[in-house]
């Protein structure tokens, strides 16, 4: 390459970098969540076996923070990169106090909240069918353990970084998401508003709703 033709190329990617990035036609979504293993591998499990035809013009980054700093992430980051985000949280109901609250700074500022109650293993259940009301972390991993073995069988760890293949190989996507939507709209039909009070929901199905529209829609 020529000193003229490095020199064009250079101006090109500063021109790029002023008029800011470009978004992936099928979305770039930016998901933040406070879970150190099941989520990041689950969400890097749909993002290894997306389609050929997908990657590329489907983004999924994922990051990890503390719990109350989420939305903050998201804004810092947004704020300093010219990309178009697709923003989510994703996080766990578990312990968190200010549950509720943290729901709501996140949709005050734009940013789509994948909330689970008790914990995401609630959704995971779904996928063998399974929607058992349960309230605390601790009973619900404790049946998807055993629901899991049976599918699987093998023991459930948290840090299997094959938990969405092994999901989707023996369970129900699909499923899972029609079993959550249901649930979703009888808490709404019964006005509850509160994602601390809708017990054994995950919001996550929406995130998964999103995608697979998208992946379908363009692997025809």
């Amino acid at each position: 390459m020529s000193k003229n033709q490095h020199l064009g190329k250079l101006e090109e990617r500063e021109k790029e970098r002023k008029i800011g990035f470009r978004k992936p036609d099928l979305g770039y979504y930016y998901i933040v969540t406070d879970a150190v293993e099941t989520e990041p591998n689950f969400f890097n499990g749909i993002k290894n076996r997306l389609p050929a035809n997908v990657k590329g013009r489907l983004v999924l980054k994922i990051k990890v923070s503390k719990t109350y700093d989420m939305v903050d992430t998201i804004l810092s980051d947004i704020s300093k990169k010219p990309i178009v985000y697709d923003p989510w949280i994703v996080f766990d109901k578990d312990q968190v106090k200010e549950f509720d609250e943290l729901v709501n700074k996140a949709q005050r500022n734009n940013i789509n909240v994948a909330w689970s109650n008790p914990c995401i293993e609630i959704l995971f259940l779904a996928y063998f069918g399974k929607s058992p009301n349960v309230s605390e972390t601790s009973e619900c991993i404790k049946e998807f353990e055993k629901e899991y073995i049976k599918r699987v069988g093998k023991k459930y760890e948290k840090n299997n970084k094959d938990i969405y293949r092994d999901l989707t190989q023996y369970g129900d996507e699909d499923v899972a998401i029609k079993i959550m939507n249901d649930k979703h709209e009888e808490y709404e039909n019964n006005h509850n508003k509160y994602p601390s009070k809708m017990i054994a929901l995950s919001m996550v199905y929406k995130l998964l709703l999103e995608i697979g529209e998208k992946v379908n829609k363009n692997d025809k």
